[in-house]
């Protein structure tokens, strides 16, 4: 069994993260951890930029970080080949993601929404209605 993370550096992301590795430990299975980057940012600073490589490698090298330290503190590993940050919509690249060899996702939820969130349904909601 594989477990997919889908992590945005928010608290219930790192919640997530730690019932993962919990469940990992207790079924000695593997964590794939995915970090979607939105196609374009737009900012008071920059009108729109679309993320380059560069952008990719910040945000991996800030994931896989977070990610070691997370695990350290539960002797878990992850290595570096099992997370993965990729450019698109969150929910398609878990989707995908879940089609491909994953068993389980665990995920996080913001108990904050905005309303347009509550109109068109959050990320872990959306998955929720399309994952097998």
């Amino acid at each position: 069994m594989n477990i997919l993370v889908p992590f945005d550096f928010s608290k219930a992301s790192e919640a997530a993260l730690k019932y993962a590795i919990w469940l990992a430990k207790a079924t000695k299975r593997k964590i794939k951890v995915l970090h979607a980057l939105p196609q374009v940012f737009i900012g008071p600073e920059f009108p729109m930029v679309l993320p380059d490589v560069d952008m990719v490698k910040k945000s991996k090298k800030q994931v896989i970080q977070i990610a070691k330290k997370i695990s350290g503190h539960y002797d878990f590993t992850i290595s570096d080949k099992d997370i993965e940050v990729t450019v698109g919509g969150p929910v398609s690249l878990i989707l995908t993601k879940e089609a491909s060899n994953t068993d389980l996702i665990v995920m996080g939820t913001h108990d904050k929404e905005s309303l347009l969130d509550k109109i068109l349904g959050s990320v872990s909601n959306t998955v929720i209605k399309l994952s097998n």
